[in-house]
């Protein structure tokens, strides 16, 4: 497949491009604006979306993540409504979304705001015993048990979070014992802020002759497994997360640690340390993603090793 290789400003050309087909294709994808919905029609159906025709000259992207649950059934040339989520003049782009859809990750905090959290359940409790006693506070959707969760956890989903809430008041027993047998019973929310802030080192500054494995390798010789290192660079702190509670645990009774010649002072995990560490984690990850897309990395993707050569213009 033959490329034409240009020159000159690229960018510029395609703009002027886009706006000579204006007229007869469309608009560019410049003159729509972030929110504004509109009808479109299906061109093509994949795996992971749609593209639709919404008068631009360029089919914009309807990614599976932004259709809702459950998500349509499209076909090629169904007419849906539309918003436009994001306008990508440099990539000439538009990402469309269903109206009031939620995203994914809208969805999971949704769900997690109406579970609840067991903790201390008896040795081979049965599910369906543990739906029946609380839904006297109200409908139960789901119940999880095993997998990952250790012997004794179980996480409650109810239909609504007043449901959810009623239950943390005034938890069953499931035993012999009182009231309150239970080790813990909270909201989904709080019980993994709870278990991020017991997992999280943070140490009073950023590094500046130290890199990540270095700091990885000192932590896990005495302390246990590292899983992440961040640094942040604008609140001047690096951020460790454990695999385990007991490394945690067991590095913050030190109120310092030696890497390398440089000593880290260890300061108390908060709130916000929490947030803004997670914060990090999602940029990180959002880059990654991007990098994966666009072939980056290791692999034999687009760009990668092995992948299509795309900037000597050949495929």
């Amino acid at each position: 497949m033959d490329v034409e290789r240009g020159g000159g400003n690229d960018r510029a050309d395609n703009k002027r491009n886009n706006r000579a087909k204006a007229d007869e294709d469309g608009k560019p994808v410049e003159d729509f604006k972030e929110g504004e919905v509109l009808e479109g029609v299906v061109k093509g159906v994949t795996s992971f979306g749609a593209f639709l025709d919404v008068g631009a000259t360029r089919d914009g992207l309807l990614h599976e993540s932004r259709m809702g649950f459950p998500p349509p059934v499209l076909s090629e040339g169904d007419k849906i409504s539309v918003e436009i989520i994001s306008v990508d003049i440099r990539g000439n782009k538009l990402k469309l979304g269903i109206p009031g859809a939620k995203t994914a990750a809208e969805m999971r905090e949704e769900r997690e705001n109406r579970t609840v959290c067991l903790g201390g359940l008896p040795d081979g409790v049965d599910p369906e015993d543990i739906k029946k006693k609380m839904s006297v506070f109200g409908p139960v959707e789901e119940v999880r048990t095993g997998g990952r969760l250790p012997d004794d956890v179980a996480y409650v989903r109810f239909s609504s979070e007043e449901d959810a809430k009623k239950s943390c008041d005034n938890p069953p027993s499931f035993n012999d014992e009182e009231e309150g047998a239970l080790r813990e019973c909270k909201m989904l929310k709080d019980h993994l802020q709870h278990r991020r802030k017991a997992l999280l080192l943070v140490i009073d500054e950023k590094p500046r002759d130290l890199q990540r494995y270095e700091i990885k390798r000192a932590f896990e010789s005495k302390h246990g497994l590292v899983k992440f290192i961040e640094f942040d660079a604008t609140n001047d702190k690096t951020y460790i997360m454990f695999t385990r509670g007991s490394g945690a645990r067991s590095a913050k009774e030190h109120k310092s640690m030696e890497v390398e010649g440089t000593e880290l002072q260890i300061v108390e995990t908060t709130d916000d340390h929490v947030k803004a560490y997670q914060n990090l984690r999602k940029a990180q990850e959002q880059r990654q993603g991007r990098k994966r897309r666009n072939g980056g990395g290791r692999g034999r993707g687009r760009g990668g090793r092995g992948g299509y050569k795309r900037r000597r213009g050949k495929y």
